[in-house]
């Protein structure tokens, strides 16, 4: 069932993270709508996201994308677990049409 959660939540914050395209285009900022985001964050056992780094690749690399895109991480919910905080590696390929 964990397993389950999470692929919720992943959908949620890549449309999310779509959202961050789509304000960059409504400030006319020169973005493909294709491009990769590389997350780092730390994740507690209460699922709470502490610290999130995040580096666009160049198609999309706008300091707007770059915020919205830490802040949509960020304010994610994950499930809870019985352990010690962690190091997520996550990234994302976005392209017009992936949702």
């Amino acid at each position: 069932r964990r397993q389950r959660q999470m692929c919720i939540r992943d959908r949620t914050v890549q449309g999310a993270l779509f959202e961050c395209l789509d304000l960059a285009a409504c400030y006319d900022l020169e973005t493909s709508g294709t491009g990769e985001l590389d997350f780092q964050f730390e994740l507690e056992p209460n699922g709470q996201v502490s610290g999130v780094s995040v580096s666009p690749s160049v198609e999309i690399d706008q300091p707007i994308v770059r915020a919205c895109a830490r802040r949509s991480v960020y304010e994610s919910q994950f499930p809870s677990w019985d352990g010690s905080r962690m190091v997520v590696s996550y990234s994302v390929e976005l392209s017009e049409g992936s949702i």
